[in-house]
Order: structure tokens, then C-alpha cells, then sequence
């Protein structure tokens, strides 16, 4: 009931809380990308889900190879999710 539902969120929250954690600090250092282009990244494509990345190509600059290197980012994390939600993050302690 209730308490499933609070988990859930919870659950929820600390997952969206890493994700973006995991791009604002991660993504600026893949191969080609920098800092920059992160940033337009995030702000046009990335709504907080791993799989937001899918649409980088759509950002002046991204074109096939910086799109590969995004995606298999993306697919390492997605796999790691579990184990990195089980780590420290910043904003962790504030949820759990």
C-alpha cells in the first residue's frame, strides 16, 4: 500500500537523482564532447532519463561517431545502475 508506494518513490528519485549526476559529470568527458557541448546536451535533449542521450544527434555537433561514443556510455551506465544506486552520490543522503 502505502509504504510501497513511498519506496517506489524513493526508489525513483534516488535513480533520477544519479542519473543526473552521472551526465553532468560524466559526459563532458567523453571522447570529442567537452564541456560545451554537454551543456547543450543537457539542455536540449537530456529530461533526466539515460535513454534522453538516444536524442543527442539532434544537437548541432553531434554528429555519428560523437552519437556511438554517447550511446555506449549510456548503455555501460544503464547496466551499472543498480550497483551505482548501492554507492555514494551526491544528493543520496538527502533522499534515503
Amino acid at each position: 500500500g502505502q509504504m510501497r508506494q513511498r519506496r517506489e518513490l524513493r526508489d525513483d528519485t534516488l535513480r533520477r537523482t544519479l542519473v543526473h549526476h552521472l551526465v553532468a559529470s560524466e559526459l563532458s568527458a567523453l571522447p570529442g564532447i567537452g564541456a560545451r557541448l554537454a551543456t547543450a546536451i543537457q539542455a536540449q535533449v537530456f529530461h533526466g532519463e539515460l535513454d534522453d542521450l538516444r536524442y543527442a544527434y539532434t544537437v548541432d555537433g553531434v554528429g555519428p561517431r560523437k552519437q556511438a561514443t554517447i550511446d555506449e556510455w549510456r548503455d555501460s551506465r544503464q547496466q551499472r545502475l543498480s550497483a551505482l544506486l548501492a554507492d555514494d552520490f551526491p544528493g543520496k543522503e538527502t533522499i534515503v
